[in-house]
């Protein structure tokens, strides 16, 4: 990605949060603020993410032993734990007809990509790469547009 397709990505990141926010405190179309929660998580969730699976990796250096006793590692987990909360921000919240989102579900939803990336589940990673893509080339069309 090129620089501007980071900023662009920082740019729709920064406004999908703040557009999020506020339909999230009008209590306004749960399912776009979850939507706009998960476009910011993933804007912020590349650099976040990177810090994750960096301590992660120092913290599972650490525990060889617990792997062992265990039989799996906190890798396991943590794939886990982001597979879980994508399919409960994705299905449980935002796409079916029938789908009752909480308030809970946008909070899940800004966070997601941050697991999601720092666990390394290629499809996951797969995933919320594709988004940041658009979101990067999208926001530096819309820069482009506003300033020259």
């Amino acid at each position: 990605m090129s620089t501007a397709a980071f900023a662009g990505t920082g740019v729709i990141a920064a406004l999908a949060l703040l557009f999020g926010l506020w339909l999230y405190f009008h209590d306004n179309m749960r399912k776009t603020t979850i939507l706009l929660f998960l476009l910011a998580g993933t804007g912020i969730g590349g650099l976040v993410g990177a810090l994750i699976a960096q301590a992660y990796g120092v913290a599972a250096n650490a525990t060889p032993l617990a792997t062992r006793l265990l039989g799996f590692g906190g890798a396991v987990i943590l794939g886990g734990l982001a597979v879980i909360l994508t399919l409960e921000v994705v299905i449980k919240g935002m796409l079916p007809k029938t789908a009752k989102p909480k308030r809970i579900h946008p909070w899940l939803a800004l966070v997601a990509p941050t697991i999601g990336l720092a666990s390394g589940v290629p499809i996951l990673f797969g995933l919320y790469r594709l988004i940041a893509t658009g979101m990067g080339n999208a926001g530096a069309v819309a820069q482009q547009w506003f300033v020259g």
